[in-house]
Parts: structure tokens; C-alpha cells; sequence
């Protein structure tokens, strides 16, 4: 963009100075501009939030540095920053498999997999995606791979059956109900995020009757 273009649309309000040399357009979610500010690219959940990813509820602006990045300081600034290496040119937004294994080393494996199930679903990972994955991880994120599917229909339904998997359960999802329809499975929504024990001990208990 030309000296003379960038000075009438940043005048027309069409684009915003995140910090020297960067710009924003108008109306870029707060998390874009934070990442700008910041001094990289969205990473690790944000990213995956923004590539419409199912991901746990971390709210923070996590950022991409690189492995030569330069951190500027911006006011409110509550980013998570990631340092992971890079050959790609600077400000290039990390792809599918990256921003998944940013997600297992920063929020851990129900995360990671919580994501994964999501991404396969969507058709984002490529088998050459999926096998750069598999060397990219450790041996959790390897076990979480080969027990991913590609039909979960949320992030609940994922999640519920990554926590009972430690019982050996088989876990039914996209049941249909008369009168309903197809569901995910049959617990509350709110439960299973926010009071997983009470959800984890009325499962075992019916399970025992």
C-alpha cells in the first residue's frame, strides 16, 4: 500500500495505527488489535476461537511471537504470549495443527482435545496436517489423536466423552429422542462445564444400580 493510500485511509478512518509500521482495519475484534499492539499474530485458543474451533473458556488474547518476536507494551494488556519457532514470514497467522499444539502445551490435553474433535469435524486437518501433528506432540497428544473422532457435533459432547473415558465406558452421542430430536447426549449443558463432580458422580452411581 502506497504512503500517499495508507494516509487517506487511515484519515477515513478505514484503517487503525495498532502500533508503528501496523495497522488494523476498522471495526477488527478487540483480540486482533490486542495481538497487533502486542507485537504478533493470534495464537493458541484465540486463534482457534477465530477459525470457529469449539475451544474450553479461556478468554484471554494469547498472541504469537515467534521465536524472534518483540513484545510492546499497549494499555490493558492481559496477553498470553507463545514463543514457538517459525520459518514463515512475520505476522503469518499459525495454521490448524500449529494452533492445536499451542493449545495442549498452554491449556493441556482436555483442551487440546476438546479443539481436535472439533477441527476434525470441520474437515480442517489434512492427513499431512494430522501426521505433522502426531510428531509435534508429546505422548498425551499422540493417546488423544488416535482416540479422536470426526462426529461430534460440540465441544460438550467431546469433552463429556474425554472425561469418562478413564471408566471404560462406551458414551452414546447423537441419539435421537421422540419428541426431540437428535442430541449430543443426555446431560445439561451448564453441568458438565461447571460441575463436572455432581455430573461424574450421578453417572457412576446409576451406573452401580
Amino acid at each position: 500500500m502506497s504512503r500517499r493510500r495508507l494516509a487517506d485511509e487511515l484519515a477515513a478512518g478505514s484503517l487503525v495505527r495498532a502500533r508503528r509500521g501496523v495497522y488494523v482495519a476498522e471495526g477488527a475484534c478487540e483480540d486482533l488489535r490486542a495481538a497487533a499492539m502486542h507485537g504478533g499474530v493470534l495464537a493458541c485458543t484465540s486463534a482457534a476461537r477465530h477459525l470457529g474451533l469449539w475451544v474450553l473458556g479461556d478468554e484471554r488474547t494469547h498472541v504469537w511471537m515467534r521465536g524472534g518476536g518483540y513484545r510492546y507494551a499497549h494499555p490493558g494488556c492481559r496477553c498470553v504470549e507463545h514463543w514457538d519457532a517459525s520459518d514463515l514470514p512475520r505476522l503469518t497467522q499459525p495454521d490448524v495443527p500449529r494452533v492445536l499444539r499451542q493449545i495442549l502445551v498452554c491449556d493441556g490435553v482436555e483442551a487440546f482435545f476438546v479443539a481436535l474433535e472439533s477441527a476434525l469435524r470441520q474437515g480442517m486437518l489434512t492427513t499431512a496436517a494430522r501426521r505433522w501433528l502426531e510428531h509435534h506432540v508429546n505422548e498425551e497428544g499422540r493417546d488423544a489423536i488416535g482416540f479422536a473422532r470426526d462426529d461430534a457435533d460440540s465441544g460438550l459432547e467431546s469433552l463429556l466423552r474425554w472425561r469418562l473415558r478413564r471408566y471404560g465406558l462406551t458414551v452414546r452421542t447423537q441419539v435421537d429422542v421422540f419428541g426431540v430430536g437428535c442430541v449430543d447426549a443426555l446431560i445439561d449443558y451448564a453441568l458438565v462445564l461447571h460441575d463436572w463432580p455432581a455430573v461424574e458422580a450421578a453417572i457412576l452411581a446409576a451406573l452401580q444400580d
